[in-house]
């Protein structure tokens, strides 16, 4: 897929989306998918890791993210995610600002 999006001309962003579960109860250890992620990474994959972002956000505000009858991410989750998507995108060159 990378080889394919950069033969377009284009750029391959992987964007890493934590369940619910893992930012709620973040104990620092680095989690099963991010390990994956990393050696991606090292492969010369572009990728943003939503985790860190969305745990800051759950505890300096004490605001759940996500709704609490399922897994989706409610205005404040996808508030945080437009916000780092965007940051990322614009400060690694996808896009101009």
């Amino acid at each position: 897929m990378k080889k394919t999006t950069e033969g377009a001309g284009a750029k391959f962003l992987i964007v890493i989306i934590p369940l619910q579960g893992d930012v709620l109860y973040y104990n620092g250890n680095e989690l099963n998918y991010q390990l994956r992620f990393k050696e991606l990474k090292g492969d010369g994959f572009e990728i943003v890791d939503l985790t860190p972002h969305l745990v800051e956000y759950y505890r300096t505000y004490s605001i759940n993210p996500y709704y609490d009858i399922d897994s989706h991410w409610n205005e404040y989750g996808h508030r945080v995610a437009k916000e780092v998507i965007y940051n990322v995108l614009v400060n690694r060159g996808f896009i101009k600002n």
